[in-house]
């Protein structure tokens, strides 16, 4: 059924402070068939059930006017397989583009750059203890030892390493939540 402007504006006109319409005079102010108003009552759209026997329900009108206008909003505001298929293909369409315009790189590239950094920040700080024993014995005339230095740095490391280890485990542990929730 489309909901046309003049059509919900006829159905708010009639509304009133008429009695409640049974499902003929409600077919009627729709302009559907009864068969229509009884899916629509099956579907849960607002309805007084009489309990005389041979006796049809009531309608509440304005009620029934706001469930059909929320209806038709959920089925026109709802993703279809086919609407999601297109805007799936619509993102995948950007990324692409975004990739070839260079503003995306693989994620493989940039963990190769990462390790290649961080193998030189590591080699840096273990050459670190005899530069700095240098430097420290001429600056202040006393002989210093590297391995102290050298120790710290390597407990420094081990420190580093064990962390990403241990973020490493917790993002392996919330990603096996994730699948399993999915699931």
């Amino acid at each position: 059924m489309e909901l046309s402007p003049e059509l919900i504006r006829s159905m708010i006109v009639r509304i009133g402070d008429q009695p409640l319409p049974n499902r003929v005079e409600l077919a009627e102010i729709f302009g559907v068939t009864e068969r229509t108003i009884l899916d629509w009552t099956r579907e849960g759209m607002p309805a007084v059930v009489l309990n005389q026997r041979g006796s049809g329900n009531e309608y509440p009108l304005q009620d029934c006017v706001i469930w059909l206008l929320s209806r038709e909003f959920d089925r026109l505001t709802r993703e279809t397989p086919k609407d999601r298929d297109y805007r799936l293909a619509g993102d995948m369409k950007e990324l692409v583009l975004a990739e070839k315009m260079g503003l995306l790189a693989p994620a493989a590239e940039y963990e190769k750059a990462w390790t290649r950094n961080l193998m030189a920040c590591r080699a840096e700080l273990l050459n670190l203890g005899p530069r700095l024993a240098a430097r420290l014995t001429a600056v202040l005339g006393v002989h210093v030892e590297e391995d102290p230095i050298i120790e710290e740095v390597e407990k420094a490391l081990l420190k580093l390493s064990l962390t990403v280890a241990a973020d490493d485990e917790s993002d392996d542990e919330e990603l096996a939540y994730e699948s399993e929730s999915e699931v």
